[in-house]
């Protein structure tokens, strides 16, 4: 076989592999439709007082910044991922020129008869630095939807592995943190305050908790995220092989000729 006939036939898997990768990825973040199995997931997040003991502020220091933290309740989330936000994402400059590298996620969460009755596709959620949002072209849809069952989590894991297990978190996943509502500051700057009700609206709705445990649930999307991850290598490998194939071969038997 041929250098040119390698590079055609690399190139053609490539080319293959990258229209199933796309798909496949697409797929895989698409909220589910049926989740009617999880309906004990889905109560509305518990908020319970905490020991006199337990609201001393405290300190957490992280790539030379310190926080400051101020724990105002216990608080258990349950529910659906919708949408979410790494803030050391590329497209998010608010929170390092802020020096917060301790709110690591936002977590746009549904819960109640917004995760068991509604058909999810009808909406479009997604986060800006700071905050969700939701829309939908159905004027059925957005009157069945219940605005106290979602709501904008700013994460701050209480440890490296709960920032490991926060990374993983994909949209369509059924999440359970447990950990407590704060107050922080960063460098002694402006306190970020939460809000500690689920029927708020706007700037100051967002709940901040410094997460102590995380579980996922469940995940919808398996296959489609294992075909992507599959699909995604493959097209890596038989791209190189490709251009390996079109540049190197022949300058290398050249060179032995």
């Amino acid at each position: 076989m041929t250098n040119f006939e390698i590079a055609k036939n690399a190139g053609l898997i490539c080319l293959a592999s990258l229209a199933i990768f796309l798909c496949a990825n697409w797929q895989s973040t698409r909220l589910p439709k049926d989740i009617s199995d999880s309906r004990p997931y889905f109560e509305p997040p518990i908020q319970q007082s905490l020991a006199e003991r337990d609201l001393k502020t405290f300190t957490k220091s992280i790539n030379g910044h310190t926080y400051s933290v101020s724990p105002k309740f216990r608080y258990r989330l349950r529910g659906l991922v919708v949408s979410l936000s790494e803030t050391s994402s590329l497209t998010n400059i608010t929170h390092a020129k802020a020096g917060d590298y301790f709110n690591t996620n936002d977590l746009c969460v549904i819960w109640g008869s917004n995760a068991k009755s509604l058909n999810l596709r009808d909406f479009d959620f997604w986060n800006g630095d700071w905050t969700c949002y939701v829309q939908t072209d159905s004027s059925e849809a957005w009157s069945a939807f219940d605005q106290d069952g979602l709501s904008n989590t700013h994460v701050l894991p209480s440890t490296p592995e709960i920032r490991r297990a926060l990374a993983r978190v994909r949209i369509g996943d059924q999440i359970e943190a447990t950990g407590q509502l704060v107050d922080y500051s960063t460098d002694s700057g402006p306190l970020r305050t939460t809000s500690t009700v689920r029927t708020d609206r706007g700037n100051g709705a967002c709940e901040v908790m410094y997460v102590e445990d995380f579980k996922i649930l469940k995940r919808p999307n398996q296959k489609w995220f294992k075909t992507a991850q599959v699909s995604g290598a493959l097209s890596l490998l038989s791209g190189l092989v490709a251009l390996i194939a079109f540049f190197v071969l022949p300058f290398l038997r050249k060179n032995e000729s």
